[in-house]
């Protein structure tokens, strides 16, 4: 819970270097700022949905009968190891459970944020791209030696090298600061899958089959969430570069084909550090078939158990 506490104070100073370096999209379409408010209002109504779920999770998993009791090693260990101590090692125990929530959600919700924030930014100047000329007749060859044009031209190539190096800086910075708890959130969810499918394969009480079945479905929820905003992240990347591919450079001049050229070489790197911290559906349909693998091991290992027996 510390180390929760920790990182959340973590992502609340980087929400505000991000906050600093926002550029407005007054400048776009209504069509594209309509679309923006909707993946913002979305992502915020998801994450309540997510929290009212594991809120519901971890009172699912009090003990409203002496039957749960049975699914815990520690409640077992602690009857038999602690003596006096066994009432308030249990209450502490199974008082963890109401803010396991918070923890689970610690390093979700602020990637879901930042993802969103930098899909924006990467939209926002897809869309400078897109626009880079759209004043200026690309038919007109007369524009090859317009030396206002060119230096027009000039400065929105400056200016898109800078907001993409500002983008790729955030990324950078994001990845710094998940990449520890991500990891974490990956072996505790591989260490929890794991558990779910040994007790589903031994003895249990029917209550306890309940409480297995709610964190399952809490475990694929989470997984859905993070890999459609991965998906959405990585098409957002992708979708820069063929934006950039598209743009009308024929009247440009040497210097300005030049700068393009360095534009286009940056955008071909798809922020490759974040696949540590993203998931897109790809990724999804392996960790399922790991999952597959996991269980039928499980599966198998039990059952040569209980022949040998």
């Amino acid at each position: 819970m510390g180390i929760c506490i920790f990182y959340t104070d973590i992502f609340f100073d980087a929400f505000k270097q991000i906050r600093k370096k926002n550029r407005s999209i007054d400048h776009m379409d209504l069509k594209s700022q309509a679309k923006i408010r909707w993946i913002i209002k979305s992502s915020i109504r998801l994450c309540y949905l997510v929290v009212i779920a594991a809120i519901a999770e971890s009172i699912l998993f009090q003990p409203f009968n002496k039957d749960i009791m049975k699914l815990h090693y520690f409640v077992v260990w602690s009857k038999n190891n602690l003596g006096w101590l066994y009432n308030y090692a249990i209450f502490g125990y199974f008082s963890s459970f109401i803010v396991c929530f918070y923890a689970s959600m610690t390093e979700l919700f602020p990637v879901i944020y930042l993802i969103v924030h930098i899909s924006i930014q990467i939209m926002n100047l897809n869309n400078y791209i897109k626009n880079i000329s759209n004043d200026y007749d690309d038919n007109d060859l007369d524009l090859y030696n317009d030396v206002k044009y060119q230096d027009n031209i000039k400065k929105r190539l400056i200016f898109c090298i800078k907001f993409h190096q500002e983008i790729n800086g955030i990324i950078r910075n994001v990845y710094n600061i998940t990449y520890f708890p991500s990891i974490i959130q990956y072996i505790g969810g591989t260490i929890a899958g794991a558990s779910v499918m040994f007790y589903a394969y031994t003895e249990m009480t029917t209550e306890a089959y309940g409480r297995i079945a709610g964190i399952t479905c809490m475990g694929a929820a989470l997984l859905g969430v993070a890999s459609l905003y991965g998906q959405y992240y990585k098409d957002m990347t992708g979708s820069l570069f063929d934006t950039a591919t598209d743009v009308p450079w024929h009247l440009w001049n040497i210097e300005n084909k030049k700068l393009y050229l360095i534009f286009l070489s940056n955008c071909k790197v798809h922020c490759l550090g974040m696949s540590t911290v993203t998931m897109d559906y790809m990724l999804t349909i392996k960790v399922l078939k790991s999952l597959y693998s996991m269980h039928t091991m499980i599966r198998g290992a039990l059952k040569h158990q209980s022949h040998s027996t």
